[in-house]
């Protein structure tokens, strides 16, 4: 307008309106029509709805107290320590508005909903939790599943639990309804990666390499995570939490299934055996 190129000014953004009119612009403002109304307000209401109903969805938190020096001789002392780390569990639970239920002498079973536990500032609570607890004198394992029925949560949980149990770290996963597996929660490398696959050719690389779907998923996920395909020894067995010894027969079992190449040698600063650099190939 001020170059003289257009004589008026239209818009549909009311506030834009009113600050060109405030200026003195010769400025128009474009009314939305009733159907495009109508249109926007159901739309609006979907997914309401639909984000209200997935963070309404049941999610479950397992919570399982692990003490390594549990003897006789400290049974009481750990009677009592239990009874300290059970009124900070309870204060948790209370702050999620959850159902607490105890399995044995060592193990609570946590009903809440998703908009409640699935998100940053709950991975922090429990990260707290883990911590509160570890200075009484017991570690805390923890698993989240989510799910449409509170068996799928629970089951779910279970699942995040035993692969919490399996990292070096104790990190905390989550499972949700899809049996999509998320985790380390809080961390900088999350990763969210199927543990059951119906993708054709996750399949087709799993038989071919002997390899289950969920590695197969999950070596695609650190790829995509990382920007590149190229691994060595050490590398990837850091990311699958996993001995080098261990990591080496997968990148084997790769390679001899023409699904991985030797991309290069790394001679190393000590001037041992050149590791091989692989790249991965799907």
């Amino acid at each position: 307008f001020e170059d003289k190129k257009v004589d008026t000014i239209l818009t549909s953004f009311c506030a834009v309106y009113s600050e060109l009119k405030r200026r003195g612009y010769p400025v128009f403002h474009l009314q939305p029509t009733i159907p495009q109304i109508r249109v926007s307000y159901e739309k609006l209401k979907t997914e309401t709805a639909l984000n209200r109903a997935q963070h309404s969805q049941i999610a479950v938190e397992i919570l399982r107290f692990i003490d390594d020096k549990d003897t006789k001789e400290n049974y009481y002392s750990n009677m009592i320590k239990k009874s300290e780390a059970d009124k900070i569990i309870v204060d948790y639970v209370r702050n999620i508005q959850g159902s607490l239920f105890s399995f044995g002498r060592n193990e609570y079973v946590v009903f809440a909903h998703k908009g409640a536990v699935d998100h940053d500032l709950n991975y922090k609570q429990l990260f707290k939790l883990q911590k509160d607890i570890k200075s009484i004198g017991f570690a805390l394992n923890v698993g989240i599943g989510i799910g449409i029925t509170a068996y799928q949560a629970e089951t779910n949980a279970y699942k995040a639990l035993n692969k919490h149990i399996d990292s070096k770290e104790f990190d905390i996963f989550s499972v949700d309804e899809n049996d999509n597996i998320k985790g380390p929660l809080g961390s900088a490398d999350i990763l969210n990666y199927p543990l059951v696959s119906s993708d054709e050719n996750i399949i087709d690389i799993s038989e071919k390499t002997g390899l289950s779907c969920e590695s197969i998923s999950k070596l695609m996920a650190i790829s995509e995570t990382r920007k590149s395909k190229i691994y060595d020894t050490k590398e990837l067995a850091n990311y699958l939490d996993i001995s080098e010894r261990s990591a080496r027969r997968i990148l084997n079992k790769i390679i001899s299934s023409d699904l991985g190449r030797i991309y290069a040698k790394e001679t190393s600063s000590g001037g041992g055996r050149p590791k091989n650099l692989v790249e991965i190939l799907f």
